[in-house]
């Protein structure tokens, strides 16, 4: 019996490969809960988010009115930062008026079998406001 080339790799891949698919979904590197640090209300909308790293730059600015979203009701922003799947370490600036410059060095993200793994990482930043 003779089996064809492409039936031959599709098989060695199911022996070799397993049940592991890597997929090209774009998925959050980080994960940030903004919150004012007095109040502990949050404090995402309208705020600006700099991750920087080797060979990485990525920002956004998240405004919850241009999504229609409630201000008080949503406190977590998913930044699709490093959503090239490059593990690393990363320093993280959030800006937002009225409110001390929030910024931490050293965020290590681990890595997977496709590129970042498979939870970003959480971050709850408390934003001290300005005297």
């Amino acid at each position: 019996m003779r089996i064809p080339a492409f039936g031959f790799v599709a098989l060695v891949c199911l022996v070799a490969c397993g049940d592991h698919v890597c997929t090209l979904d774009m998925r959050a590197a980080i994960a940030l809960e903004i919150r004012d640090s007095l109040s502990n209300h949050p404090a995402a909308h309208r705020s600006s988010v700099i991750l920087e790293g080797v060979g990485v730059y990525d920002s956004m600015f998240y405004d919850m009115s241009l999504n229609g979203g409630d201000t008080l009701a949503i406190s977590q922003l998913l930044s699709p930062a490093n959503s090239q799947g490059q593990p690393g370490t990363y320093t993280i600036r959030v800006r937002h008026a009225g409110y001390q410059l929030w910024q931490r060095h050293d965020v290590e993200v681990p890595g997977g079998s496709c590129g970042v793994g498979r939870s970003p990482v959480m971050i709850t930043v408390r934003l001290q406001p300005l005297p």
